[in-house]
């Protein structure tokens, strides 16, 4: 097995090619992300209702809504799912300006509510939805919590510090 001594200037040329071309490719996909969707989009609050049959969601979205149909829409996701790949049953719509608050069923009791659920708002741009915020959970799960007694301080039986 022969021996062979790397020249520093090829490594880092090698080095500096690979480094390079990762930053392009990564410039690319930020273009290119940059220019499916400038409707930019938060759901500020996510709540169960006091009726406890609805979920509140606020919103508020902005941004030029050109190449889309000027909605906004609202997906329900499982905890685990982080794209709406090839999705279409959105939940409810709203125009894709300024803030507004949206009440969706939560289904609570019949085994498919959103309790758990993350929702996320999304805009549809030739004819596919993609997602343009942040998923945001419910923040007032207790609210339906079977169990609202108090904590109660544990009696002082078996082993003692």
């Amino acid at each position: 097995m022969k021996n062979y001594k790397r020249s520093g200037a090829a490594g880092f040329l090698c080095a500096a090619a690979l480094f390079l071309g990762t930053g392009v490719l990564a410039l690319g996909t930020s273009a290119f992300n940059a220019l499916a969707a400038e409707v930019s989009g938060q759901i500020t609050s996510c709540k169960i209702t006091d009726d406890k049959q609805n979920v509140e969601i606020a919103l508020n979205s902005s941004g030029s809504t050109e190449g889309t149909d000027g909605k906004v829409y609202v997906f329900e996701q499982p905890t685990y799912q982080d794209d709406l790949g090839s999705r279409s049953d959105y939940l409810t719509s709203a125009n894709a300006s300024g803030a507004t608050t949206v009440t969706v069923p939560f289904n609570k009791g019949d085994g498919s509510d959103c309790l758990y659920s993350k929702f996320v708002l999304a805009v549809k741009e030739d004819g596919t939805y993609k997602a343009v915020s942040e998923p945001h959970y419910i923040t007032n799960p207790e609210i339906v919590a079977k169990n609202t007694e108090a904590f109660k301080e544990p009696l002082t039986k078996g082993l003692k510090h």
